[in-house]
Formats: structure tokens, sequence, C-alpha cells
């Protein structure tokens, strides 16, 4: 599991158009922080993630990435399942289940390897 955090919080932050020193002096924290956080060099402390997500008007899960991790997981799990339905010869339920899968994802080229 990678957790996108660093890559979300500097989208979010440029998006306010506040800079690494406002939003450190915003959370009581130094700019190298921030710095750091948003190349993936470490994480912020549990702590300042609920502050975070609130001032970024966004869930703990969207500020980690979580969102995309869950649709990946479960992109993978349906194309498994898919799979495991052809190499069984059942062709007809492979069928369905990319048809479901096309209704959730219907512009998706494939699973998320």
């Amino acid at each position: 599991m990678e957790l996108s955090l660093g890559e979300n919080l500097k989208r979010m932050r440029k998006s306010r158009n506040i800079t690494q020193e406002e939003l450190a002096e915003i959370l009581g924290v130094t700019f190298q922080s921030v710095s750091r956080w948003e190349r993936g060099d470490c994480y912020p402390d549990i702590t300042l993630l609920p502050g975070l997500a609130n001032f970024f008007d966004v869930s703990v899960d969207a500020l980690l990435g979580m969102d995309a991790i869950r649709s990946k997981s479960h992109k993978n799990g349906i194309f498994k399942m898919a799979h495991e339905y052809m190499d069984a010869g059942n062709y007809r339920k492979a069928a369905d289940v990319y048809r479901q899968a096309l209704k959730i994802y219907p512009d998706d080229d494939g699973p998320d390897v």
C-alpha cells in the first residue's frame, strides 16, 4: 500500500495558493517539515492529520490517498475473479464480471498492476 499524502498535500496547498511556510505556521511546524512531507521523505505526526484534513476540507482518507488505494485493490479483485472464471472455463461468468466492471469503471483499460 503506497500512500500519496505528499503529492496530495502539495496539490491541495498549491490549490489554496499558500506557501509551505504559511502552512507550517498554521500547523505550528517548520517549513522544512512541510517540505519533507511533500517530498515523501517522512509523514506528519498522526495528530496533525485531522487538522490538515480540516484545513483542506477533505477527509483524512482523501488526504492519505486511500480512495485511490481502495479503487486499485477493488479493480484488481474484479480482474482476478474474471480470470478465475476463465481459467475454470466459465466464460459466461467471466463476461458477466467484466460487464459489471464496465458499469463501475467505464473508462478503464484494465487492472493496475
